[in-house]
């Protein structure tokens, strides 16, 4: 995760030993997750890529499936986010619990700035990090906007001032936490890489950018 890995590495690509592999298949998502006005909510939106819960992916060509295991993974890396010279990247840290799991943080780094979220078991607490700082200032993040919502369980990045009516969004369900991309355009995201594929083309590309990986199991590994 960013917040434990950037001090000890400029690369950012991390790996964590400990991955246990299942087999992972394209899926629709469980109508359990549309049984809830909760994730209602999170669907209703497009385009955008989305990841939730038991590690579901949707990637940008819309398709679904699942990958378990313990480890991070980079959901999207981009270069030169709207031609602004700055940098974004989204990690998730999944955990284990029996032969599923889930996402337990996810971070954002934006130019120098990074965000990280953690869910709760308890509804009245809420955990993120700015900058490695425990709950610090969060008015934003490489100067784009950031907001929480009055319940706390919402963190919205406004990225309208390079991309205009996109953002990314942060949400935590007691101990899940979710991320979604919201509007995404090829001009802000057209060079994007990482376990939602390439936005240009849909193909979910290995990290060297030319093999196209069909199998999400070996997708899953790659982006570790």
């Amino acid at each position: 995760m960013l917040r434990n890995k950037l001090k000890a590495t400029a690369t950012l690509i991390v790996s964590i030993p400990i991955f246990h592999r299942f087999d992972s298949a394209k899926a629709q998502l469980p109508s359990t997750h549309s049984s809830h006005p909760f994730f209602d909510t999170l669907f209703s939106s497009s385009p955008f890529s989305f990841i939730f819960l038991f590690f579901s992916v949707l990637t940008w060509k819309k398709e679904h499936f699942e990958f378990h295991g313990q480890c991070d993974i980079v959901m999207v890396q981009i270069k030169n986010l709207g031609n602004q010279n700055i940098d974004l990247e989204i990690h998730l840290r999944t955990k284990m619990v029996r032969f599923w799991s889930y996402i337990k943080s996810a971070a954002i780094r934006i130019g120098d700035d990074i965000l990280e979220v953690e869910g709760s078991v308890d509804d009245d607490k809420h955990h993120y990090w700015t900058n490695f700082e425990y709950r610090g200032e969060l008015e934003d993040l490489a100067g784009f906007p950031v907001t929480i919502s009055p319940g706390r369980n919402k963190y919205t990045i406004d990225l309208s001032s390079v991309a205009p009516g996109q953002k990314i969004e942060m949400n935590t369900f007691k101990e899940f936490v979710g991320v979604k991309i919201i509007g995404a355009t090829r001009e802000a995201f057209g060079n994007s890489v990482g376990i939602t594929g390439d936005f240009k083309t849909g193909n979910t590309y290995a990290r060297d950018g030319s093999t196209i990986l069909n199998d999400f199991s070996e997708l899953g590994n790659e982006w570790q």
